[in-house]
């Protein structure tokens, strides 16, 4: 598949695939996953890497996570901060 960009989109892409040090191509994938999901894909970082799972039990284990749209910080994550 072949898509035509308009010249502003494509200057849009590149710039912001600049900014977080990827391809524009990778970029414009990585948007049209997220706002197209695979059923049985999962984003693992926001550098673009997908991992398929390899059998049922994957499957359902992926398909219970929710995206909240961000990634907690490291230190919410210790055992100090889990009980406050």
């Amino acid at each position: 598949m072949v898509i035509q960009l308009t010249p502003q989109l494509q200057a849009t892409l590149a710039e912001e695939a600049s900014k977080l040090g990827v391809t524009p191509e990778q970029l414009a994938i990585a948007a049209l996953q997220e706002r197209f999901p695979a059923k049985t894909s999962l984003v693992l970082a926001p550098n673009v890497q997908w991992m398929e799972p390899q059998d049922e039990w994957e499957r359902r284990l992926f398909s219970i996570g929710k995206d909240l749209g961000f990634s907690p910080p490291r230190d919410w994550l210790t055992s100090e901060n889990y009980y406050e």
